[in-house]
């Protein structure tokens, strides 16, 4: 696993801890298991992550209880978009 890969795992565990807490149990399932695959070095997990950030009531329109728990949601969810894109693009 590269450093991207690894800061991007980081990242959608910080995520999956916060959806926990939140009571979001579909996305931190969903995020848990990319965090997984990418671990475990399956290709895949790049893709599950991709597209949970398109279509309708995505990862991207997702919003949870108070203003600095959003803020901290938008940042990491921010950061593992752009880190899970340039993987793929590499």
């Amino acid at each position: 696993m590269g450093p991207q890969e690894k800061e991007l795992t980081d990242v959608l565990d910080q995520l999956v801890a916060l959806l926990e807490g939140e009571g979001e149990a579909h996305w931190s399932k969903r995020i848990g298991q990319a965090s997984e695959k990418l671990k475990a070095e399956e290709a895949d997990g790049i893709d599950l992550l991709l597209g949970a950030f398109s279509g309708t009531d995505s990862f991207r329109d997702l919003t949870i209880g108070e203003q600095d728990q959003h803020r901290i949601l938008d940042n990491l969810r921010r950061r593992a978009h752009i880190l899970a894109d340039f993987i793929k693009r590499s």
